[in-house]
């Protein structure tokens, strides 16, 4: 029997990567976006991919690598003579695995395309009602956060904390949150909550942005986490139906909360257990502390600085929150 032939490089460029997905999959642990591992031709016609969770990819990229060449989802086998990727760890990897293919690293917008059409179509396909729930948030602690929130909307932060740039730090050692950066948000009577950033940095650039939107712009947005109240009737039928149908606790018909949690990529992931406890637990202090305002507001007009600690219940148990301003992150 004849040796079977290697197949020759056709001088021609292929591009891959490893990329994140844009959505998040539930029921598994904590929520989590999904990696894949994607081979395109230079004329941007998918010839493989593999999808898994974060951190799996990289260590089959090679075999995998090697099936698309012998199994291109598109046309005939054929290796590329080169390959570009943007990662220096799948560079790396490809490199010593892969040694007859030369590796460039580059850019590689040609996969943005390709996620930004995935994202599209995922848009179009989600048409499951919207819920509180989750198989990690049963409703039981869907209800611990309703009364935090309402106790909250109560105290009507808003009213009392002089702007949204009157920022707090909050520090929840339990739950691995240290100074982080939180605003309070509806002081011209719109928009009320309360927006959680994991830093400086995040808080700043966050406030660019929100200038760049009112010139019509449309910038990128750093991670938070946010806790609002909206009108009743601006809440979809579903989530009315099954507030009512828990008799989850509202403090009015303009105080239905929601959670928002926005990724680094701007990416909407859904809240966890512990998002939905340090929600609470900061709607629990920062309700609290509003007992003092005057001594609050005159921490940020050069008085005395505040600082409070508390212990609060949530769905997870206990926690204490420290609350202080204005805000210096510790050393």
């Amino acid at each position: 029997m004849a040796a079977k032939k290697k197949k020759k490089p056709s001088g021609i460029e292929w591009v891959g990567g490893l990329v994140s997905l844009p959505s998040y999959v539930t029921g598994e642990g904590e929520p989590f976006r999904p990696e894949m591992l994607l081979w395109i031709s230079s004329e941007g016609a998918v010839l493989g991919m593999q999808v898994a969770k974060p951190g799996e990819l990289l260590g089959t990229a090679c075999e995998h690598l090697q099936h698309t060449i012998a199994s291109p989802m598109l046309g005939r086998p054929h290796a590329p003579a080169r390959l570009r990727v943007a990662s220096p760890e799948l560079a790396d990897t490809l490199r010593a695995g892969c040694p007859s293919i030369e590796i460039v690293r580059a850019p590689t917008p040609e996969l943005d395309k390709i996620v930004a059409m995935l994202a599209e179509q995922l848009g179009e396909g989600d048409e499951a009602a919207p819920s509180y729930l989750s198989p990690e948030l049963g409703p039981d602690a869907i209800a611990s956060l309703f009364r935090a929130a309402a106790g909250l909307f109560r105290a009507q932060p808003w009213k009392h904390v002089p702007s949204d740039q009157s920022v707090l730090s909050v520090t929840i050692e339990k739950l691995k949150l240290r100074d982080a950066v939180l605003s309070v948000i509806g002081q011209m009577g719109q928009s009320l909550g309360i927006i959680l950033f994991s830093g400086l940095e995040d808080f700043e650039a966050y406030l660019e942005a929100a200038e760049a939107v009112e010139l019509g712009e449309e910038p990128e947005l750093p991670p938070h986490f946010a806790l609002n109240f909206d009108q009743r009737d601006e809440l979809p039928a579903a989530l009315r139906l099954e507030i009512a149908e828990h008799q989850w606790e509202v403090a009015g018909p303009d105080a239905f909360p929601w959670l928002m949690a926005l990724d680094e990529d701007m990416v909407v992931r859904p809240p966890t257990p512990t998002d939905v406890a340090i929600a609470e637990a900061v709607a629990c202090a920062l309700a609290e502390v509003l007992v003092e305002k005057e001594a609050l507001c005159s921490a940020w007009s050069g008085g005395a600085p505040f600082s409070r600690s508390l212990s609060v219940h949530t769905h997870l148990g206990d926690l204490e929150v420290t609350l202080r301003a204005p805000y210096e992150p510790r050393t």
